[in-house]
């Protein structure tokens, strides 16, 4: 199970789909709020988070799977495996916060920001430009406009709930730690500030630190 970045969606992982298909099974998941997935209040939360993906193992039939959670996914999964563990076979994560004191700058704006500054308007042009930046490869329209839809017209203001739920749950997560036996791989981008934000890992886990 793969669970999209934000402000991405799931068309980041279209590249690497062939390969990891080879694997087995796949699920790749908009959480509810993300991407083109409509919101939940009750799931808009890192631990509601955790409990959404514990339901939808319930709807999906899985008794076990991999996870890979970049952003966000990081602490859905962790909750998640604090609650039922038996459920994971690996975690990957990164780039998610996991302790107040480990959040990156945009973090940390996004929580701190006036709710009325997180509406980046109807074309997303600051979330765009954004994404643009940050990308390696060509990308085509149709997935470019995907991104844009995923935060226009007030949706990137509503998905910033989740990570302005931070300070509420992330203090948690150090006490549940030792529930987490699921073997965890962290990925680590070294030139970025957030790189700080997935310090903090369960044991057992690998650290692997990716160059930029």
């Amino acid at each position: 199970m793969l669970t999209s970045p934000w402000p991405e969606s799931v068309y980041a992982f279209r590249l690497i789909w062939p390969q990891l298909a080879e694997l087995g099974p796949l699920v790749a998941i908009d959480l509810p709020g993300f991407g083109m997935s409509d919101a939940s209040r009750g799931a808009l939360t890192p631990e509601g988070m955790g409990g959404f993906i514990l339901r939808l193992f319930g709807e999906l039939g899985i008794q076990r799977c991999h996870a890979i959670g970049p952003d966000i996914g990081t602490t859905a999964f962790l909750f998640a495996a604090t609650e039922q563990p038996e459920r994971f076979a690996t975690l990957t994560v990164g780039s998610g916060g996991t302790g107040m004191d480990l959040l990156g700058e945009q973090h940390r704006g996004n929580i701190e920001a006036p709710e009325d500054a997180l509406d980046v308007g109807p074309d997303a042009e600051p979330i765009v430009g954004m994404i643009q930046a940050l990308i390696t490869v060509p990308t085509p329209q149709d997935v470019m406009e995907d991104y844009r839809l995923s935060s226009a017209n007030g949706r990137f203001a509503e998905a910033a709930a989740f990570v302005r739920a931070y300070p509420t749950d992330l203090p948690k997560l150090p006490a549940l730690a030792e529930r987490v036996v699921t073997p965890v791989l962290v990925h680590l981008r070294t030139s970025r500030p957030a790189r700080a934000a997935v310090k903090w890992r369960p044991p057992p886990a690998h650290t692997a630190e990716l160059p930029a």
